[in-house]
């Protein structure tokens, strides 16, 4: 009898199931419906904060070099890259996934209803970072797809653009985001401002050997207030570091100088610095969830790091 009530029960949920037309027909709990996507503000602003995540971390970079070895192929391909063995089905650092991403942002913004202003802030944040995504791939491989706009599947193949081509592109965008991009944000801190699309703008032209060029972003964002970190004295554990066994000093004021300049560096990436005023741009973190990644990434398993990179000198 609890048999037949049973499968009474599940015939008739089925039955039900079977004639709602939006039974199947849901949008995953997980995840939101693009239509539902694009209306307000607060839209843009989230889609805005996820593409800062693809402002990467380049130390991966130096492991397909000959500096450092990367020890994990599972990590990057730049074990692969380093030894000449990389083929087309490895990403060598062509990765389009960040430039799409960006491209969908841009082609969809305008259907939020919001402050024109912020609107034009935020799509100025969004062509920095799609332009500084694309710098190390023209720097890479020269001629490469030029891709402003999310494609089709029957746009998807794209021709090479010539090398000059994409820097002018690239120029150009990041000179028209910083005429939009505030010089500082009064609470927001880590988001773009015109100082870094200057700044960012100034190091391609130095990587292009374009010292003119150069030399004009480089003094439009020396006018916007950015001044050298200086530290004036040194903590008395930095004063038992003996710098006279490497250096030949002349006299104690050349020491001094050279101590103070150590430290000054050092204390850029110091936490009780965060936001001085030599910084242009930097990545936020929260130290609670980051406390120790670059260092357990980095440091000897001697001293519970994962030495991820060993310099070449280590192996003979």
């Amino acid at each position: 009898m609890k048999r037949h009530i049973l499968y009474s029960l599940l015939a008739t949920t089925l039955l039900f199931g079977a004639c709602s037309k939006d039974f199947l027909d849901r949008t995953p709990a997980n995840k939101v419906a693009e239509e539902e996507f694009w209306h307000t503000e607060n839209d843009v602003k989230l889609a805005v904060n996820a593409i800062y995540g693809k402002l990467g971390d380049a130390m991966f970079d130096d492991g397909a070099s000959d500096l450092t070895h990367a020890k994990n192929p599972w990590e990057s391909a730049s074990t692969e890259i380093s030894a000449g063995s990389i083929g087309s089905d490895r990403d060598a650092g062509w990765n389009y996934i960040p430039i799409r991403t960006c491209n969908y942002f841009l082609d969809n913004v305008d259907k939020a209803v919001m402050d024109s202003e912020l609107k034009e802030r935020y799509k100025a944040e969004v062509r920095f970072i799609r332009a500084y995504t694309y710098i190390p791939i023209v720097q890479k491989f020269g001629n490469i797809p030029l891709v402003t706009k999310v494609l089709t599947r029957e746009e998807s193949n794209v021709p090479q653009a010539p090398k000059q081509e994409v820097l002018d592109f690239l120029y150009n965008e990041l000179e028209e985001a910083s005429k939009v991009l505030p010089i500082s944000y009064s609470s927001e801190k880590g988001r773009i401002t015109k100082g870094a699309a200057l700044a960012l703008k100034a190091r391609l032209y130095l990587m292009e050997n374009n010292w003119e060029q150069a030399a004009i972003s480089a003094k439009e964002v020396m006018g916007l207030g950015y001044s050298l970190f200086r530290a004036n004295t040194e903590d008395a554990r930095n004063q038992k570091d003996n710098y006279a066994k490497f250096v030949d000093f002349d006299n104690a004021a050349d020491e001094t100088n050279f101590r103070l300049g150590l430290r000054s560096y050092e204390g850029i990436f110091q936490y009780e610095n965060e936001g001085n005023s030599e910084v242009i741009l930097d990545r936020q973190q929260i130290r609670v969830t980051q406390s120790h990644l670059n260092n357990t990434l980095l440091l000897d398993a001697s001293v519970g790091g994962w030495s991820f990179f060993n310099t070449h000198s280590e192996f003979g």
